[in-house]
């Protein structure tokens, strides 16, 4: 896989991480409000530390930063244990991540390195 086709599987990564990340200011602020009454921030506070992560590998991939891709493969292991959406979505970022190579757009079916030998 060349280098542009990587980059195009970050961006790709990186867009689901964004979707994230604004799911999680949402919930922050739902959590926010409803902690007006009850005083208890702690839920807000946790909610808000992953939506900042979640922009941060957002921003590591876009800008194709080696960090960026260590913290969206951490974040795509830690969202497997939200069964169901959550490990669809981490699957996703694993699978944008880490893909196999293939030979040419002509065969998606073989992997770089098998075949033949001419």
């Amino acid at each position: 896989m060349n280098n542009e086709a990587k980059i195009e599987d970050y961006r790709s990564a990186a867009k689901i991480h964004r979707g994230l990340g604004i799911f999680y200011v949402i919930l922050v602020l739902l959590f926010a409000y409803l902690s007006i009454e009850s005083g208890m921030w702690g839920a807000s506070v946790l909610v808000g530390a992953i939506g900042v992560l979640h922009f941060l590998a957002y921003y590591g991939l876009n800008n194709n930063r080696g960090w960026g891709s260590a913290l969206s493969g951490l974040l795509a292991v830690l969202l497997l244990f939200g069964f169901p959406i959550g490990t669809i979505l981490g699957a996703s970022i694993l699978f944008y991540m880490f893909r196999v190579p293939r030979k040419s757009d002509n065969d998606p079916l073989q992997p770089v390195g098998s075949g033949t030998v001419d």
